[in-house]
């Protein structure tokens, strides 16, 4: 006889499948013993409907639950120049709204539930056709339904059809299967119960071929290692957040399907897929535990977040810098990129005249600001004489918290610099435009996609006036401008002639409306001047 009671936190791990965490240390429940079969099955249940999942989906926020569970999509409660229809997480303590079309199926999870079940009905094949004990299981939620006359509703009773023969994994996964296990219950088996002193031989057995099913799905599809810190895309490809953030570097989009991501390359703020890493954690403790030794191993040989630094120019994320390499120390510098994984970091050198741009930021006697933009090589012309012609892209910004030198060049301990994640983009623009109602400030009373709007007109009508900062060559470097607002405010600041002290100072705005608005600043300064 199995009894359903509340199950410990330490067991279950359900604090950590329903809160958030840091995605770069994901909290994961403990390993999954053969003799806790409750525990399984629950990562392989849906939240919100407790039956084993049915096309599972994971939010953008990190949380999974079947599809059907998920509420139809609706307008957002107002105005604001977002997604037409968002879909609110039906986790109560999440509830936050995402696009209806960043909310796809996620395929790995998916195929792992279907091995899954797969292997557990290979399994069951092999049983006695008529089992020669029934195995009783008695529901008791973890919260009591109280009836209209104030007692305790009756628990009720599911038989398992694989009997005792199949062991008790089997069939706390029937009774789940059969919705008539609650999600946050735990099951226990009663001291009168004939089976209790059963050996744990199919339980074992289960075991084994459930793991045999779930390996040959939890792979990544970039490093074909097992996932490690699992992050599932808007499109419901999953890889590790690693693997994914390096493939952003290249290009924003999945890796499979290519469809495009939106996603930002550092991936700071994109939460784990909550259930996998939990999965993976439950079922492949010793793996796991010694991939996440492999990745900290790798980060040590790279030199974890030091990087070598370029006192040279402005550069942003997505956009082209050109550079002449002549100097003897930098001539080392690149070399060593070359060699390594072609990465550097440039940084703007301050000008007395130009303030404290290093000091004011942490960085006392550093003569560069303390912002800057990782660079990719993605092209070189090594001359004779040692000099060099560099092609690089911008991969990401970073912001230096101490520095040093070493072979005459500087080199920096740095932290990666993020957006605020869309969720509170959105809302920050909302407040923005209520809050301009009453003030004098034109740009603020405009939405995002307004002032993007006023921009690429401006461009628009500069070109059309031969403009030579919109010269063909230049816009065959940079090309032309994008029509979202996040890569059109860094692509504006690389062609348009202001000082570059003002182009610095987008490198630490973390919100894509302020920078659009203070490139339309410019925009507006220019025009004026015109006039």
């Amino acid at each position: 006889m199995l009894l359903e009671t509340p199950a410990p936190a330490s067991l279950l791990g359900l604090a950590a499948l329903m809160t958030d965490h840091p995605p770069s240390a994901p909290s994961t429940p403990p390993p999954i013993p053969p003799t806790a079969p409750r525990a399984l099955v629950r990562l392989l249940q849906c939240t919100a409907c407790s039956r084993l999942f049915t096309s599972p989906t994971t939010l953008p926020c990190g949380h999974t639950v079947c599809r059907p569970c998920l509420p139809p999509p609706a307008p957002p409660p107002r105005r604001h120049p977002g997604p037409t229809l968002i879909i609110r997480c039906p986790i109560p303590s999440c509830a936050l709204p995402h696009k209806a079309e960043d909310c796809a199926t996620d395929v790995c999870l998916s195929k792992t539930v279907d091995s899954v079940l797969a292997a557990v009905d290979a399994f069951r094949s092999h049983l006695p056709p008529h089992p020669p004990a029934p195995l009783l299981l008695h529901e008791r939620p973890a919260e009591p339904w109280i009836l209209a006359s104030g007692a305790e509703a009756p628990a009720r009773t599911y038989a398992s059809p694989s009997g005792s023969a199949g062991g008790r994994l089997l069939a706390v996964m029937d009774m789940a299967a059969a919705g008539a296990l609650d999600y946050a219950a735990d099951v226990a088996f009663g001291e009168t119960s004939p089976d209790a002193d059963a050996p744990d031989a199919p339980d074992a057995a289960l075991l084994d071929a459930v793991r045999g099913a779930a390996a040959r799905e939890l792979d990544c599809q970039v490093c074909l290692n097992l996932l490690f810190d699992a992050v599932t895309t808007p499109c419901g490809h999953t890889f590790c957040r690693q693997c994914l953030a390096r493939t952003l570097d290249h290009a924003p989009y999945c890796p499979v399907c290519r469809r495009g991501l939106g996603l930002p390359a550092t991936l700071r703020h994109r939460p784990s897929n909550k259930r996998l890493v939990a999965l993976l954690r439950g079922i492949f403790p010793e793996l796991s535990e010694a991939r996440a030794q492999a990745v900290r191993a790798e980060e040590e040989v790279r030199g974890g977040d030091e990087l070598p630094l370029f006192v040279c120019t402005v550069a942003f994320p997505g956009l082209p810098t050109f550079l002449h390499i002549f100097e003897p120390r930098y001539r080392l510098l690149v070399r060593r990129a070359l060699e390594g994984d072609k990465r550097f970091g440039m940084v703007i050198r301050r000008r007395p005249e130009a303030g404290g741009m290093g000091e004011e930021e942490g960085l006392a006697g550093a003569d560069f600001g303390a912002y800057g933009t990782l660079l990719e090589i993605v092209g070189c012309q090594l001359l004779p004489d040692g000099r060099s012609f560099l092609e690089t892209r911008g991969v990401s910004r970073f912001r230096v918290c101490s520095f040093g030198a070493r072979d005459g060049y500087a080199h920096g301990h740095v932290e990666l610099v993020a957006d605020v994640p869309p969720e509170e983009e959105a809302r920050l623009e909302c407040e923005d435009m209520a809050a301009a109602v009453a003030g004098n400030d034109p740009l603020a009373k405009m939405s995002t996609a307004e002032l993007l709007g006023v921009g690429l007109s401006f461009v628009g009508r500069m070109r059309a006036l031969s403009a030579p900062w919109l010269h063909e060559r230049i816009l065959h470097a940079f090309g032309g401008p994008p029509a979202e607002p996040g890569p059109f405010a860094f692509w504006l600041a690389s062609v348009l002639p202001v000082p570059e002290e003002e182009k610095y100072a987008l490198l630490g705005v973390r919100t894509v409306r302020e920078r659009v608005k203070r490139v339309i600043g410019w925009v507006r300064g220019i025009e004026g001047e015109r006039w």
